[in-house]
């Protein structure tokens, strides 16, 4: 895990002797207005990704004119032939060496290359992360800030977010469709609720290649104003720890939850893929934002992309 303060404009870097030791970060401060991208699960170097969404994705971040950008993991592939996923209709082709893919996915990201503040590993990175490690070559050559590793909490002015990579499933089985995604998003937040991140207004995630976003409860509740009885809905709210403003917690159903998408698509004509082979349910493209105004988050969602253009399937 790796902190990020925004206020402070500091991270940290642990040292070849083990220290952890206090660094500036490599970009200016934030605006107080701004647009906050959440991008993963590219998985460049399979051939199954979706190029039109990736563009449109890049098109739509270079028009704002403060967005910023975190990459959330699986940015590449990285599956080896020795690896028992390797499918050579999959992987077998142009991109199978691991740098030919970091530099595959830098020249497609290299337009909003300067509005990275981070970049997370994916399981596909953690797989091979004692032998090479390309998210912290893609930092170094970007100057931003590589996590070493799947987890970081971002401290802003007056929020904080959560940023993961995610691990394993959410998916329901239920017999009702409502009662699937109701288990889903329950899901969702049972396999991030574990985390460090209690103090955190949104919990964000990849991996899951789903598009959610779980809101706050908004939950009637009765109390009692002197004899009398008032009937009001609950809004999102902090604790705080022993009367210590900067110390404070957030009760998991005044956070929002986001699974923020992902640019691979399950099923692609003529070719195999471990989804079909395991009868799962397609993946749903798109990508987190965050919109913030005068220091807050205003707007939160997940932008849903559809793989059909015109009328066809598109690559």
């Amino acid at each position: 895990m790796k902190h990020i303060d925004f206020g402070k404009m500091i991270t940290t870097t642990r040292e070849a002797n083990g220290e952890i030791r206090e660094v500036p970060l490599p970009y200016a401060p934030l605006p107080s207005n701004f647009h906050l991208y959440l991008l993963n699960d590219i998985h460049e170097g399979n051939a199954a990704i979706c190029d039109h969404i990736i563009e449109r994705a890049v098109r739509d971040i270079k028009s704002k004119k403060h967005a910023r950008v975190v990459f959330q993991g699986d940015q590449l592939e990285t599956i080896a032939i020795t690896d028992k996923r390797y499918d050579i209709a999959v992987h077998g082709h142009q991109l199978a060496r691991f740098n030919a893919q970091r530099d595959s996915f830098m020249r497609r990201f290299d337009a909003i290359s300067d509005k990275v503040l981070w970049l997370l590993d994916g399981n596909h990175e953690r797989k091979i992360c004692n032998i090479y490690q390309p998210n912290a070559d893609i930092a170094k050559m970007w100057n931003t800030v590589y996590a070493n590793g799947t987890l970081v909490k971002a401290i802003f002015d007056d929020w904080k977010l959560a940023s993961w990579h995610g691990a394993g499933i959410i998916n329901s089985r239920a017999g009702d469709s409502l009662q699937r995604q109701t288990n889903t998003l329950i899901a969702l937040k049972r396999n991030m609720r574990a985390l460090p991140v209690d103090d955190c207004e949104i919990v964000a995630c990849g991996h899951y290649h789903q598009c959610l976003c779980h809101p706050p409860a908004n939950q009637l509740v009765i109390v009692s104003d002197g004899m009398e009885l008032k009937h009001e809905y609950s809004n999102p709210g902090r604790m705080m720890m022993n009367g210590n403003s900067a110390l404070y917690r957030i009760h998991e159903d005044d956070r929002y939850w986001m699974c923020c998408g992902g640019f691979l698509k399950a099923y692609s004509e003529d070719m195999p893929s471990y989804t079909e082979d395991r009868g799962l349910r397609a993946t749903e493209l798109g990508y987190g934002h965050i919109e913030v105004k005068n220091g807050k988050p205003n707007v939160i969602e997940v932008v849903k992309l559809p793989a059909i253009e015109n009328g066809k399937v598109r690559g």
